[in-house]
């Protein structure tokens, strides 16, 4: 008996699912507003763990105990250098221990027509490790990363978001009413 739900190789239809996008990754650093166009993230959270055995048993078992030690995060963020882009980098917080912040950074498909939100990690404690700049030829690319350093991990599913093109649209088009009406308002004699 043949099953009505095989494609022509006798194979079950895979679920598809919207992807989460690299475009559409926001990344807000503590309250100095979000920190875009990144070309490369990574986070990487662990801890160092230590089994210690017992000399000898009791009672005929043998004891094992795993002490962990605190738990540690890098962020590393890589950019395209262009015009603008860094500027503020170096005024947002945790640039220094005593100025240490939190960074949201949330992944949501980059496609417009697509409502799809994915996770948002929150890093506290954030302090920048290192920066650096690399200029390539080949590309002609200049490239600033951020290297920086977190104390904790937290993790939060997202609702779907609601966002069209219709929406973006509407939003434009407001925007640039409200601009064309301070330019209005500049034109004027005092």
């Amino acid at each position: 008996m043949a099953l009505n739900n095989q494609d022509v190789f006798k194979r079950f239809p895979v679920h598809t699912a919207s992807p989460i996008t690299a475009d559409g990754c926001i990344i807000r650093w503590g309250n100095a507003g979000d920190f875009l166009a990144a070309t490369n993230l990574a986070i990487q959270h662990s801890q160092q763990v230590t089994r210690r055995r017992t000399l000898g048993n009791i009672n005929g078992q043998t004891t094992a105990v795993l002490f962990a030690s605190q738990p540690q995060g890098t962020i590393t963020i890589g950019r395209l250098l262009a015009e603008g882009s860094s500027a503020g980098l170096f005024t947002k917080p945790g640039w220094n221990a005593c100025d240490a912040t939190d960074i949201e950074i949330e992944f949501v498909s980059g496609s417009l027509d697509c409502s799809l939100a994915g996770p948002l990690f929150t890093c506290k404690g954030c302090v920048v490790e290192s920066y650096s700049l690399q200029a390539e030829s080949e590309g002609q690319t200049v490239m600033d990363n951020v290297v920086i350093q977190f104390l904790q991990l937290t993790h939060q599913n997202r609702r779907q978001i609601n966002r069209s093109h219709e929406a973006d649209l509407e939003a434009d088009a407001a925007a640039n009413a409200v601009a064309q009406d301070l330019a209005d308002d500049a034109s004027l004699p005092p």
